[in-house]
Formats: structure tokens, sequence, C-alpha cells
């Protein structure tokens, strides 16, 4: 399984969440809407052949991949 940490900017700063499947995504402002489909692929894409460490700058935020224990 693997695990990663979406940091999402927000108007009071930053906040954090675990992501383990696709269902963690789904709660992203605008997720696979119209204008937001090429980076919300570019993000699967990613999270298929990220390693741990790696991360990957997505439009709301950044997210980077953890070791899942």
């Amino acid at each position: 399984m693997k695990k990663f940490i979406y940091c999402e900017t927000t108007d009071g700063g930053m906040d954090d969440f675990e992501v383990t499947c696709l269902r963690d995504l789904k709660g992203l402002y605008g997720w696979m809407s119209e204008s937001c489909e090429k980076d919300d692929n570019a993000l699967l894409k990613w999270i298929q052949t990220s390693k741990i460490g790696d991360y990957h700058n997505h439009r709301l935020g950044i997210i980077f991949r953890v070791n899942a224990t």
C-alpha cells in the first residue's frame, strides 16, 4: 500500500491529510472538473510511479510519498 501526505494551501495557512486511496483525493476543490482535469490526471500518473521521499507540486499544494508503516 502506498501512503502520501497532501499539504493543501488554505486561506488560513495549510491543511494536511493522508492519502492512501483515490477516495481521499475526491475532497479536493474542483477535483476532476473540466478546468482541473489535466493537473489531477498528472497527479494520478505521478502517484503510480512515485518512490518514498518523492514529491509533486499540485494545483492546491504539494503531495509527498511517505513510508507506509
